[in-house]
């Protein structure tokens, strides 16, 4: 009979355990964590990709190849090049300018989601959280990397629509410098 007791208090107590179990209780929940795990890997894969340097050079090389053509070409008749080219480079330099503060930040907002989001899934997993307060801070995480993941937008696919306008209005620029150095001589 003791046996029995003992065998049921344990079979009732596994279904007390399997019942409150909060992989399966919250199991939506840490598919959600999941998916934002990986959109967070993601981006830190797509932003440690950019090589910084590079970047940086780019910037310099564009920053004063725009500021000379702009102080020294007096031509203000040649209405497509200051609309077309001139605008399509300052935003190219802005860009290249603003990449390297932009891509600390966003790695920055990665490292807090990526510790945010496991300590999330740590929570849940070990029960320590009531659901009423894994939608709350779930809703919070969602928030937290849909912000990265503007701030990543326009970081990194931006940077690569402006290298593609470099390599289109670099050479154009390169010649408007060389033939203002040749009248200047």
């Amino acid at each position: 009979m003791d046996k029995v007791k003992v065998l049921g208090g344990l079979v009732l107590a596994v279904m007390v355990i399997g019942c409150s179990n909060p992989a399966k209780e919250f199991k939506a929940e840490l598919e959600a964590i999941d998916s934002l795990q990986t959109i967070v890997e993601i981006n830190k894969a797509g932003i440690d990709s950019i090589d910084v340097e590079e970047m940086n050079a780019l910037a310099e090389e564009v920053d004063r190849q725009y500021t000379f053509v702009t102080e020294n070409f007096k031509d203000t008749t040649a209405r497509d090049f200051w609309v077309r080219d001139v605008s399509y480079y300052k935003g190219v330099m802005k860009t290249f300018t603003h990449f390297a503060s932009g891509q600390e930040k966003v790695k920055k907002e990665l490292a807090e989601n990526e510790k945010q989001l496991s300590t999330l899934r740590n929570s849940i997993e070990d029960g320590k959280l009531e659901r009423p307060e894994v939608e709350k801070y779930l809703k919070e995480e969602v928030h937290a990397v849909q912000q990265t993941q503007m701030h990543y937008n326009k970081i990194v696919p931006n940077l690569a629509d402006q290298r593609k306008l470099y390599k289109e209005f670099k050479p154009k620029m390169d010649s408007v410098e060389a033939l203002i150095r040749a009248t200047a001589e």
